[in-house]
């Protein structure tokens, strides 16, 4: 029993001092950087989680935390982590651009992931009151207006009258 005590005990000692010194922020950043570009979300995922425990007041910080939230909805289909990640952001850093597109993507995984289309109207109507003037705003109008129908109900052309498009498309309904 002693023995197997004194085991642990020099295992947890060596794992603690064995794992080597804590890479610095830009480490970290340049490792992301390779594992993205070699398409390793998941080692990408990995690397980012550890930029953010260790490195949680960074101004780098809002940056990747979006970037695992993304690669949790987009590429693990992990839409809760997602959604937590992102709302992460928006309590811990209000005042950056990362706050305004996390309020946005909550609305979108909710209405196109996870077809919660209650939360989602809740949601995007939260950004529509935060930010009634952000150049997302209108994607926002429009996912509301399209809230859970089939893209083969979807009107593409519907509030593009100035668009070339929206043009030729009166033009042919005459």
């Amino acid at each position: 029993m002693r023995k197997t005590l004194s085991l642990i005990l020099l295992i947890s000692v060596g794992l603690m001092f064995g794992c080597g010194k804590k890479k610095s922020e830009s480490e970290l950043t340049a490792e992301i950087v390779q594992l993205e570009a070699k398409e390793d979300f998941a080692g990408a995922a990995k690397v980012l989680e550890v930029f953010i425990n260790d490195y949680p007041q960074s101004e780098k910080a809002p940056e990747m935390m979006n970037k695992l939230a993304m690669i949790y909805a987009s590429g693990e289909k992990d839409f809760q982590k997602a959604i937590a990640l992102h709302q992460e952001i928006i309590k811990n850093f209000p005042e950056t651009k990362y706050a305004i597109q996390s309020q946005f993507m909550i609305g979108y995984i909710y209405a196109n992931e996870i077809k919660d289309f209650d939360k989602a109207r809740e949601k995007y109507e939260a950004f529509l009151q935060k930010y009634p003037d952000h150049e997302l705003a209108t994607s926002v109008q429009w996912e509301l207006q399209n809230l859970g129908k089939p893209l083969s109900e979807i009107d593409i052309f519907a509030n593009t009258d100035d668009s070339a498009d929206g043009e030729a498309k009166k033009a042919a309904d005459k």
